[in-house]
C-alpha cells in the first residue's frame, strides 16, 4: 500500500515541478534540476507508473513485484542522496543546507523502512 502512495507521491511532485519550471525566478536561477525539467518529469514519472505497477502486483503477492519494488527503493534512495548533494553544492549559505538536509534524512529512512521490510525473511516467506 505504501508503494501505491508513494507512486502517486513521485507523479505529484514531477507535475508541481512543471509547474514551477514555469515561474521564471526557478527558470532563470540556472540550477541543473530546472535546466532539464522535462526529462526529470518524464522520469519521475514513469517511475511513478512503475512503482503503481508494483505496488498492485505486490498485493497480489507476486514473487517479481517485491524484486521489482526494492530495486526502485535503491534507485529513490540513490535520487534522495544525489538531490541533496546537488542543493548543497549550490547553497548561498550553510543555512540553507539544514532543511534539505532534514528532508533527505526523513526520506532516506521511510526508503530505507521499505528496502528492510521488503528484504524481510516474513515477506520473502509470504510470497513464495
Amino acid at each position: 500500500m505504501a508503494f501505491i502512495v508513494l507512486a502517486a507521491w513521485s507523479a505529484l511532485s514531477a507535475v508541481l515541478m512543471v509547474i514551477e519550471s514555469f515561474n521564471p525566478a526557478f527558470a532563470n536561477s540556472g540550477l541543473w534540476p530546472f535546466r532539464h525539467v522535462g526529462l526529470i518529469a518524464v522520469v519521475g514519472l514513469g517511475c511513478a507508473s512503475v512503482e503503481l505497477v508494483g505496488g498492485i502486483w505486490f498485493l497480489k503477492q507476486r514473487r517479481w513485484a517485491r524484486t521489482l519494488l526494492e530495486g526502485i527503493s535503491w534507485l529513490l534512495l540513490a535520487e534522495v542522496l544525489v538531490s541533496f548533494a546537488v542543493i548543497m553544492r549550490g547553497a548561498p549559505s550553510p543555512w540553507t543546507i539544514v532543511p534539505p538536509a532534514i528532508m533527505a534524512v526523513a526520506f532516506s529512512g521511510g526508503i530505507g523502512l521499505f528496502i528492510k521490510t521488503l528484504r524481510s525473511a516474513r515477506i520473502r516467506e509470504a510470497m513464495d
